[in-house]
């Protein structure tokens, strides 16, 4: 088998295959990072009280005492979508830093057939210098 059989042959690779299991593998990325931080399950239960902490109501009419469960329930509820919120936004933060990185590595991998000969030469040439 002849190097430019060889050659032609990875381009075509790089090119068609290549560049589709790449892909394949940035929405890989993706779809762990969704479900890493529970994003359908943070949304379903974003106004729910943090770590499940209510206070039950108690029997009979006494005014205060419902007015002290209501208080400390909506706390939670507060405090458990703050916190929700937190993560939520990790989560959208680290989706787009996987997008910014993902199109910045496609460019790098598209154009490596060409990139690696010019800075292997240039890499010669500053040593010889």
């Amino acid at each position: 088998m002849s190097v430019s059989m060889i050659f032609f042959e990875y381009l075509a690779w790089h090119f068609s295959e290549g560049v589709h299991e790449y892909l394949t593998a940035w929405r890989n990325m993706h779809w762990f990072l969704y479900h890493f931080f529970s994003v359908s399950v943070l949304l379903k239960t974003l106004f729910q009280p943090f770590h499940r902490m209510q206070e039950t109501y108690s029997r009979g009419f006494d005014p205060g005492l419902m007015l002290e469960t209501f208080i400390v329930n909506t706390m939670m509820r507060i405090i458990g979508f703050f916190i929700r919120s937190v993560f939520l936004l990790g989560a959208l933060v680290s989706q787009i830093a996987m997008a910014v990185i993902g199109i910045v590595f496609l460019f790098v991998f598209v154009a490596s057939p060409v990139l690696v000969p010019i800075l292997l030469v240039l890499s010669i040439s500053l040593i010889a210098a």
